[in-house]
């Protein structure tokens, strides 16, 4: 018997890849290469990856043998993502058996054993510290013909349905030549990944020469956790990009500021319109968190303030007979200016 309360807890199945490269690209989106190990045994096979990122774009997923390249070919692939939840068990149980218990009062248990006709559209937890809730839409009718309307109670299954998961897994079905351990490589592109580079400039009282100090920061919605993992940052017009780059102004036509490393170091290469950046030490980039990677750190920076006066700006329309409507004092704007230079302890 399966017993639904308001939370279910599963125990994690799935093993930890060997080796994780992450490749994040300033528009939201990143590649994500993970090296794992499959017992395979000879002729078709399913086999299955858990703890993918949630936000995959499963069009993309590719995966070759690494040991025995040539060794197993992929006849199918699937993305399975219902997941498990009191909902979804319900949604699958309807038209089954189901064991309805509610405490009355007293603190007796009422036993009703029935048919579920309807799932619940949202399970209502209590407030008072008990297990149970309300399940608003739900509807049983009892052995003896009664239909219970939103029961507020627990409710139990014989089993669990077929289909659902406890995290999103990829599975395939292969046809190896071969049996035993293959190493294999797996690679797919996800949505909900993305990164920036920020610069705080600490100025002196005369604010001609200034500490700075300078991050990336990196954003993971994707529904994964990336434990120990090799990051690689993009910078560039991708095609899927949608928003410019923001790497802070003044640097160099839109890359780092080199300064003096604090921390990782980051190496940077160049190919066509892109830029690559490496971090040397590995992160673990968990799933709903904004991480900060020290980038550089540069003390006694030349700063050279600017003022900047925009002759267009505050200019109304001109209608006939009503002259210029609009019309404002005109106020000019500060610019700091810092040159990406070795003799400024930067580039």
């Amino acid at each position: 018997m399966i017993l639904l309360s308001t939370a279910i807890t599963l125990a994690a199945m799935a093993a930890a890849p060997e080796g994780t490269e992450l490749t994040i690209y300033n528009g939201g989106f990143a590649l994500v290469k993970e090296q794992r190990s499959l017992n395979l045994k000879e002729g078709v096979q399913s086999v299955g990856i858990e703890d993918v990122a949630q936000m995959i774009e499963a069009n993309s997923v590719a995966i070759k043998s690494l040991s025995a390249p040539g060794s197993f070919s992929v006849l199918e692939q699937n993305y399975q993502y219902d997941l498990i939840s009191p909902i979804a068990v319900l949604n699958k149980a309807v038209g089954q058996p189901v064991t309805f218990i509610r405490t009355l009062q007293d603190g007796r248990k009422d036993v009703i054993k029935g048919t579920l006709l309807s799932s619940p559209t949202a399970i209502v937890s209590q407030t008072n510290g008990n297990s149970y809730g309300t399940y608003n839409g739900m509807v049983i009718r009892t052995t003896d013909g009664k239909i219970i309307l939103n029961p507020v109670g627990e409710v139990q299954v014989d089993s669990l349905p077929a289909g659902l998961i406890s995290k999103p897994t990829l599975m395939w079905m292969l046809d190896s030549d071969r049996a035993g351990k293959n190493n294999i490589e797996l690679r797919y592109l996800t949505r909900g990944m993305s990164w920036v580079s920020d610069y705080v400039l600490s100025l002196d009282k005369d604010g001609k020469v200034g500490d700075l100090k300078g991050w990336v920061t990196l954003q993971n919605n994707s529904g994964a956790t990336f434990a120990d993992a090799k990051l690689k940052l993009v910078a560039g017009d991708v095609n899927r990009v949608v928003q410019a780059m923001g790497t802070g102004g003044g640097f160099g036509g839109g890359g780092f500021a080199a300064g003096r490393p604090a921390g990782p170091q980051v190496t940077q290469e160049q190919f066509a319109d892109y830029h690559l950046y490496t971090l040397t030490r590995p992160a673990t980039v968990r799933n709903n968190e904004m991480k900060q990677v020290s980038l550089l750190e540069s003390t006694g920076v030349k700063v050279t303030k600017k003022l900047l006066v925009d002759a267009m700006w505050g200019m109304g329309t001109v209608y006939p007979n009503e002259g210029v409507v609009g019309t404002g004092p005109i106020k000019p704007v500060v610019y700091l200016e810092i040159k990406n230079s070795k003799e400024n302890k930067l580039g």
